[in-house]
């Protein structure tokens, strides 16, 4: 597939992190995504945690990147939230 997602420029900016939520939604909406649900389910609850966290605004440069390139930088993100 050629899906292109918004991906943040700076992965540890803490103004991106609903970019990458918004990511995780366009991946879950993908039907060959499903074998990936344990996964999904278990990021909902690292969202739950970081989400009354979280700027209520802030500027998060982004680019729409491939889903692989979205996803290595997702696994990057979430090493170094779950530290």
């Amino acid at each position: 597939q050629n899906l292109r997602i918004e991906t943040p420029d700076n992965i540890d900016d803490v103004n991106c992190v609903s970019t990458i939520f918004k990511g995780i939604e366009e991946l879950k909406a993908i039907p060959a995504m499903g074998e990936f649900s344990v996964f999904f389910q278990k990021f909902e609850r690292l969202k739950q945690m970081l989400t009354p966290s979280l700027p209520k605004k802030g500027e998060c440069d982004t680019e729409r990147k491939s889903a692989t390139i979205f996803i290595e930088n997702l696994m990057t993100f979430i090493r170094k939230t779950t530290k």
